[in-house]
Formats: structure tokens, sequence, C-alpha cells
């Protein structure tokens, strides 16, 4: 049932090629590597091999898979710190895609729960859930021991079938009609999502969202202009950041896998309670079937 004085819908959106320009993932793997001996060499094949697969169609959950055993052997809190640097870097210089930016706006304007979905991970989405004032941030979640990264995950990636299984678990627990809700994707993965909602948004031109775009008469948004290739060496201030905690927002408020790339995969977002937001604010972790996806939300979100 829905709360008295809660949102009447969501706004689910999917982050890389979406709600920015780029792929969070590489773009944080470049920079974070870029800085050691060796790593543009070790970047560019890691990208021509993740490149490989996705050309020989293999599924983005197994490619996400493979991403993430990249990161083997890596301290949380250094990635953690390199995707602060990373977004600080980019986010002058054209990370965000405009016109979903202003369709996320009029979302929170609207008062609708505004909710990012991705299979990156928390070093890369913490910056960007703050920077647009996201309510809620749901992401891959990779295994951590003794601080550092294993290689593996701790549940399923945050692709396909899950993003629709999170989106339908979230509209459930704040008994959020489908109808009023809404969704952004760029990729044929994003299908299950988009179908989910009454108001499913097309971004960018990928074959099969265009093709149920036009059969369902789903509405359509430009796919974002790609930024330059390597997307490193970028300076300046953090624009929308600025304006977001001008409008009352505060930094470190969604975070995905407990602070930065947690042990145990908690996450911290907003709280609504007289439109203040708590930062620390926790809530316990759920298992979404039998894939230890990390659910996270406001204490809206503790009856689950």
């Amino acid at each position: 049932m829905r709360q008295a004085g809660g949102p009447v819908g969501a706004a689910f959106f999917d982050v890389d090629e979406t709600l920015i320009t780029g792929k969070s993932m590489l773009a944080l793997l470049a920079f974070h590597w870029g800085r050691e001996r060796g790593g543009p060499a070790r970047f560019a094949a890691a990208r021509a091999s993740l490149g490989a697969q996705l050309r020989s169609r293999v599924p983005r959950e197994q490619v996400n898979r493979s991403y993430y055993r990249l990161l083997r052997g890596i301290r949380a809190a250094d990635l953690e710190r390199s995707g602060r640097s990373w977004f600080a870097r980019e986010e002058g210089r054209g990370l965000f895609h405009p016109v979903v930016v202003d369709a996320l706006r009029r979302h929170r304007r609207d008062g609708d729960l505004v909710v990012l979905l991705s299979g990156s991970f928390a070093a890369c989405l913490s910056p960007i859930g703050e920077a647009v004032g996201a309510d809620l941030v749901v992401g891959t979640v990779p295994r951590v021991v003794d601080g550092v990264l294993t290689g593996d995950l701790a549940g399923p990636p945050m692709i396909g079938q899950v993003k629709a299984d999170t989106a339908r678990l979230v509209m459930g627990d704040r008994g959020l009609s489908p109808a009023r809700c809404s969704a952004y994707g760029d990729d044929a993965s994003d299908l299950s999502l988009l179908a989910c909602v009454g108001n499913p948004v097309v971004v960018g031109d990928d074959p099969e969202l265009v093709a149920q775009a036009t059969a369902q008469g789903w509405s359509r948004l430009p796919g974002p202009v790609r930024p330059r290739a390597g997307g490193l060496r970028f300076e300046g201030v953090s624009p929308l950041s600025a304006r977001v905690r001008a409008q009352g927002g505060q930094e470190g408020v969604p975070v995905v896998g407990g602070a930065g790339v947690a042990d145990h995969p908690v996450c911290r977002v907003r709280s609504e309670e007289q439109g203040q937001r708590d930062p620390g604010q926790r809530v316990r972790p759920e298992v979404l079937g039998d894939a230890s996806v990390v659910l996270c939300g406001a204490n809206q979100l503790d009856e689950l």
C-alpha cells in the first residue's frame, strides 16, 4: 500500500550511455590503471577482450562478470578514491547526458522516487547518484575480502531481468502502480525493465529497443554524444553536483555496496522525513529470489 505523503510514481534510470554519455566501468578502469606503470597497455588489452566478447554476442551478464575479474587484487578503498577523482574530473566535461538529466529533474520536481539501476558498482555510481540526487541506487556488488576485491560478485550483475525484478520489488514495497512509473534505458538488455512500467523511454537507437518503441508506442530520447576517446584528461568543477546542493541536496547520500565497495553490502540513501536527507540511514540488504542482490533504500524500504 502506498504510504501517505509518499511518491505516487517512480522513475528508473539505467546509467551508462543513458544518464551518462559513456561507460563508467571502463572509464574508471582506464583512470585507475592509467596512473600505474604499464597500466595503459593493460587497459587496452582488457578493453579489446571485453569488446570481442560483446561482438561475439556473449551475454552481457557474462561480460559484466569478466570485467569484475579484472579488478581482482585491487583494494576497495583505492577504487573508491579513484572513482571520486574520476568523477570530479569528468563531470564538468560532458559526463552527463543533458536530455536524460532534464527528464530526471522533471521527475524529481513531480515528487517521483528516482532510482538508478546499473551493472556498474559503487566506486562509479556513488558520486553519480549523489550528483543527481537519486533516492535509491542499486548496482552490481563485487565480493570484497579483507578490503580487497576477489574478482567475484556478491550476487548477480544488475543487468537484464534482474533490473526488472528490482524495479518491481521497489514498486511493490512503495505501493506504486507500474502505470504511474517510468524507466529509461539504451540497450536491448534494458527491455525487461522498460516493459515493466507504464512509461518506458528508449534512449538512443538500439535496433531492438527502437523496434519495440515503434510497435508499442513508447517514448524515445536521442542518445548521448559519445565522449572523446580516453576520457581521462578532464578539468573543471562539478556543476551538476553544485546545482543539486544549491537546491537543498547533500553529498554522501546514495551509496551502493556500503561505504564505497564494502565488505558487507549495505547501502545508505536519503530519508524523506521533512524533506531532509540522512546520509547515515542504513537498511538491511535483501535477497532477490535466490540471488544476493542488494536493495538499498530509505526507511520506506525497511519492511522488505
